[in-house]
């Protein structure tokens, strides 16, 4: 179904959003991943603290804001997820790769939840290494949320993106209709990826 956002919903979200079920918080408020359970390419989610965020959730529906990629490198599970107003002043905002207690940190997010991708770990693994590519090329964030132009991306474009690429199709049919003068966009929220049906529960996340 198409969703038509007036103009001043749709331009606070270009202004301020950054486009996380329910994980364990331990003591110090952090979101709580079971990294014995994570693949390269799982699809991890939070719910920002921003009033953006509440924008994002109240127009595309669900419990999340943002969506990002796991990756392990080195060791070290880390995210990648396109993001706007993380970069230090005067960089341009882009792509970001960094680690997953920072993702699901408490001054980013206030819940999350993890998802795994219906396919083969090569897949998925195929997926996380395009992403880290896009991430070393520092491919920069879409302001304009345009699926036609692929030389920028916003976080569930990123996704969605990859796993197309790889004959898996998240989004579907779903889109989301931003209407301003003069232009129509097709836009993805979170919201468009986390109901798919190629999507499914990893074991012990202690998810409801």
């Amino acid at each position: 179904m198409n969703i038509f956002i007036k103009l001043p919903a749709f331009l606070f979200i270009l202004l301020f959003c950054g486009c996380g079920e329910r994980m364990v918080r331990n003591e110090a408020g952090t979101v709580f991943v079971d990294t014995t359970c994570l693949r390269d390419g799982d699809l991890l989610f939070r719910m920002g603290l921003e009033g953006a965020s509440r924008v994002v959730t109240t127009v595309g529906g669900g419990n999340f804001s943002h969506v990002g990629l796991a990756w392990r490198k080195d060791g070290r599970w880390m995210v990648i997820h396109a993001v706007p107003n993380e970069v230090p002043p005067g960089e341009e905002d882009r792509v970001k790769c960094e680690p997953l207690d920072s993702f699901f940190s408490s001054e980013r997010a206030c819940r999350g939840a993890w998802r795994q991708v219906d396919c083969t770990d090569s897949v998925a693994a195929r997926v996380a290494q395009a992403a880290y590519e896009k991430f070393r090329q520092r491919v920069c964030f879409d302001h304009d949320y345009d699926l036609r132009d692929t030389t920028r991306l916003y976080c569930t474009e990123l996704v969605w993106l990859l796993y197309r690429r790889e004959g898996i199709d998240l989004a579907e049919e779903r889109r989301h209709q931003l209407v301003i003068p003069g232009k129509t966009s097709n836009f993805l929220f979170p919201e468009d990826l986390w109901v798919s049906g190629r999507l499914k529960p990893i074991q012990n996340n202690n998810n409801p």
